[in-house]
């Protein structure tokens, strides 16, 4: 990785697209912005830095505060530190958030907390800094295969760039057969998609079409195909919030 991209925040994203912001709040301390490993109803699973010195400890009580596009107002929920541990990077801190009252609250707190993950409450990634992922297309009854690269990566579909010559050829609402290996496994992996939507780039002097693709129910997709994309993407999850913690970090010294 170059010094430009270790230097540079990383994202993942909801289906939507909207980046999810989140902080602690706890009396009488400055907000403590961390980043999200996993998050639910019951709970959360937090990533953060420790450059200040400042402890979080088991059984304190404390406000989890969520902002992303999903939400008009910031989603703010009381709970409490259940677990701290040392991350692999010592500067690093992981932690268990509970959240209070999860039986009162249940009704008012699930929607909200889909609205964050939208409704299908899947996460995209990108792939690593460097890393490029060929992927190749053809439309379900046609001839010709044309190369893209991939853009994002979700248990629900992907996004694939391509130069607009050849994509413009693949119609809204078509069935693509799409080809492609997920990084350290062996072998690609052939899946038939739906075309979704696609729109046109003007980058580097050239013409990209940018393509989404929606995979078939699960149901009908491989369950090895899948455990590989879930591993990939929570992989990517855990990297991408720890980039980001120290990043912060450092800003903060």
């Amino acid at each position: 990785m170059s010094d430009a991209e270790h230097g540079r925040r990383q994202s993942y994203r909801t289906e939507a697209g909207g980046d999810i912001q989140v902080w602690i709040r706890s009396q009488g301390a400055p907000d403590l912005a961390v980043d999200v490993l996993d998050l639910s109803a019951g709970g959360a699973g937090l990533l953060r830095g420790r450059p200040d010195g400042r402890r979080l400890v088991r059984g304190e009580a404390i406000q989890l505060v969520l902002t992303c596009r999903h939400l008009r107002d910031p989603l703010i929920i009381p709970g409490q530190v259940v677990h701290v541990r040392a991350d692999d990077d010592p500067m690093m801190q992981r932690l268990g958030i509970a959240f209070d009252d999860w039986d009162d609250r249940r009704e008012t707190l699930v929607p909200r907390i889909r609205a964050v993950f939208n409704k299908r409450r899947a996460v995209r990634v990108e792939p690593r800094p460097g890393e490029r992922i060929g992927v190749q297309l053809k439309a379900v009854g046609g001839f010709r295969t044309y190369e893209g690269e991939l853009v994002n990566l979700s248990t629900g579909g992907l996004a694939v760039r391509m130069p607009a010559s050849s994509g413009e050829r693949i119609e809204d609402g078509a069935q693509v057969e799409v080809r492609f290996r997920i990084p350290g496994e062996k072998s690609a992996y052939r899946v038939e998609c739906t075309l979704r939507h696609r729109f046109p780039w003007t980058e580097d002097g050239g013409r990209t079409l940018y393509m989404g693709l929606q995979f078939p129910a699960k149901e009908q997709v491989e369950p090895s195909f899948l455990r590989q994309i879930s591993g990939y993407v929570m992989d990517r999850q855990r990297e991408i919030a720890r980039h980001n913690a120290e990043i912060r970090s450092k800003e903060a010294v």
